[in-house]
């Protein structure tokens, strides 16, 4: 496999106090930002490693290699994958690869695999940590209290990202328009992050798939790029990388089609909760609208337990 590095010097997102209110944040809004202890949940605050097999169900969860490395499927208990990340401590599971097509048993021992793709699905247990920080005007709660008992909370808006260190999130815009929030609650995370212009730019010019095969990192000389299938990296000579490295409790604010790549620099845990307002909500709901007709979201997204109990109560005379 032939490979291709190229040095870069991206700009450091300085990190900036938590504001006090929504009419604080939207000063600051229009841009990634980076807030010194911006989680403002406490109940998000109390998990950590070292109370996370207390706090969070011991469920089936599947973890992966990264987002766009999802081939293997790696079905694991969650608290032997705290377990894990946390204390090398190995597992054995019974996985999947698309390309084998059959199930085949191995022990995962200082992998890098990652639980980047676990939603609350309506479970409470874990809905109570993956909340908009409080200087957030969310108008999925605010405007549309069903709407998010129903979606929000289920497969596609609250995200856990568990794993151990040098973990990894290629670059890539968040779904259907939305803004979002990463909040950190343990372990550190270096974002590399591109405005929406440039990511259009690299798009138009390089094609969709160009990020799938990109690394970012950063060692002794400095930070780099890399591609795995030696890809031509000129185009970063144009670009305006920004660079941060989350502490606990640290939030990074994304507005909607900001790029991002995350690089676990130990074992972290990190929930993320997406939300619209005002600038947004046309495009999220235009999205939504568009995906319902193709058909491309399935409906046993929505349990229908779920759906009967929100029409009563909506419904109820």
């Amino acid at each position: 496999m032939t490979m291709s590095t190229c040095s870069i010097n991206p700009k450091v997102i300085q990190k900036i106090p938590a504001p006090k209110s929504s009419e604080d944040f939207e000063k600051v809004w229009e841009e990634a930002q980076v807030f010194k202890n911006g989680v403002t949940n406490e109940r998000a605050k109390e998990l950590n490693f070292a109370t996370s097999k207390e706090l969070l169900p011991n469920i089936e969860v599947e973890a992966s290699y990264s987002v766009d490395n999802n081939d293997t499927i790696i079905p694991v208990n969650l608290h032997d994958f705290l377990d894990y990340c946390a204390y090398d401590k190995p597992f054995e599971s019974n996985i999947f690869t698309h390309q084998e097509g059959i199930p085949r048993k191995k022990t995962f021992k200082g992998e890098n695999i990652y639980l980047f793709n676990f939603n609350c699905m309506f479970n409470d247990q874990l809905a109570e940590f993956v909340a908009c920080p409080s200087y957030i005007n969310d108008w999925f709660s605010n405007f549309f209290p069903i709407y998010t008992r129903c979606m929000v909370y289920g497969a596609s808006h609250t995200w856990f990202f568990i794993g151990p260190g040098k973990t990894k999130t290629e670059m890539h815009t968040d779904h259907d328009s939305v803004h979002t929030t990463i909040q950190q609650l343990d372990g550190e995370k270096m974002f590399f992050l591109l405005p929406p212009e440039q990511m259009l730019f690299v798009r138009n010019k390089m094609g969709e798939d160009f990020f799938k095969n990109i690394e970012f990192f950063h060692n002794e000389g400095g930070h780099e790029v890399s591609s795995l299938t030696g890809q031509d990296l000129e185009i970063f000579k144009d670009l305006d990388v920004l660079v941060t490295t989350l502490e606990k409790h640290d939030t990074v604010y994304l507005p909607e089609s900001w790029g991002h790549y995350a690089n676990s620099l130990s074992p972290s845990i990190s929930v993320s909760r997406d939300f619209i307002d005002e600038r947004n909500a046309d495009r999220y709901f235009f999205s939504m609208m568009a995906i319902s007709k193709n058909g491309h979201v399935t409906p046993n997204l929505i349990p229908t337990e779920m759906l009967h109990s929100v029409a009563s109560e909506h419904y109820a005379v």
